[in-house]
């Protein structure tokens, strides 16, 4: 491949990919916004993994209500007193997770045990294997003499086998002490998350943002970015967010990122009110090339006009000249 090639096309790149703003750094757990109950949450998952020997904590959310944010503040919260480990994959299935967690307790027995391609087809004599070294290494020594704390932070479906190897591991202790905790952070598209159906110490649920709790969102994520823009986005402008995104988390990061990106004020020299606009209008993304183009216009009128004169200009002197 020279130089001059590229396995990335410049149409392959989205342009708010590579251009920094606010609402574009989502799972930066500094912007982290507590409202919507999300600090009362992480404080109550804190709680229960340190004054509870043993568990199985579940948290609900819809896809982009910050199940995933939520998950890497608990683990920051938690890191001085817990040997964090986060499986993130595709899919949860029982050889995935055992194998995982092989590959964080027990390395040297991971490959011996399963090998990568046959994590999704082990036998039952290898899983009965795979349990035996998990067992015996958590039996072992605890590193730093802190327990383990499985983050489970998928959109797989948990199937019947990896629920109880779940339920067993929660359960494993060693002289009196739990010896790993688990955390299931689990994909709810039922739509079930606007009824409070907390139990508190073991479910909870990730809902969505109500109108007040999206202007709080809005300034919060602008006062960490630039603290004298803090108020940019108006109440009316939440409001269109609100009933765009219907509080859904990263659907109002998208929001809120693509307006600021089209009416130039990712960068401060836009116009506030193209945003506005462009709210009220539908989705951001509705009549960006009509608007871009417009701006473009009033912007170079004048360079135009004057570049379109001397293009007749010499078109008419390139006439003349063949003529003669």
């Amino acid at each position: 491949m020279s130089m001059q090639d590229s396995s990335v096309s410049y149409d392959r790149i989205r342009l708010d990919a590579i251009t920094p703003g606010p609402f574009s750094r989502a799972q930066n757990i500094y912007l982290f916004f507590g409202g919507g109950d999300r600090g009362q949450i992480v404080d109550a998952l804190a709680r229960a993994v340190c004054s509870r020997d043993s568990q199985l904590l579940t948290v609900h959310g819809e896809p982009g209500s910050g199940k995933t944010m939520t998950s890497l503040v608990l683990a920051d919260r938690l890191k001085h007193r817990r040997n964090i480990i986060r499986y993130d994959h595709d899919t949860i299935s029982t050889a995935a997770l055992l194998r995982h967690l092989l590959i964080e307790i027990s390395p040297r027995d991971a490959d011996a045990v399963i090998s990568p391609n046959a994590a999704e087809t082990l036998s039952e004599p290898s899983t009965d294997l795979a349990l035996q070294r998990l067992w015996q290494a958590l039996q072992s020594p605890l590193p730093n003499d802190k327990p383990f704390l499985l983050l489970i932070d998928s959109d797989g479906v948990l199937d019947g086998p990896a629920q109880a190897l779940l339920s067993q591991l929660a359960a494993l202790r060693h002289q009196g002490r739990s010896t790993i905790q688990i955390v299931l952070f689990e994909c709810d598209t039922n739509n079930q998350l606007m009824i409070n159906l907390e139990r508190p110490g073991y479910e909870f649920w990730l809902r969505r943002l109500t109108l007040p709790e999206i202007s709080e969102f809005l300034y919060h994520q602008m006062l960490c970015f630039d603290f004298n823009r803090r108020t940019l986005f108006t109440r009316d402008m939440a409001y269109f967010i609100a009933e765009q995104s219907e509080g859904i988390v990263s659907r109002i990061n998208e929001l809120a990122r693509q307006a600021m990106m089209f009416s130039d004020l990712d960068n401060g020299e836009g116009d506030r009110s193209m945003m506005s606009r462009m709210l009220l209008a539908g989705h951001p993304m509705n009549n960006v090339e009509s608007e871009v183009s417009q701006k473009f216009l009033s912007k170079y009128r004048g360079a135009l006009i004057a570049l379109m004169g001397v293009s007749i200009v010499v078109s008419i002197a390139s006439g003349i000249a063949l003529l003669s």
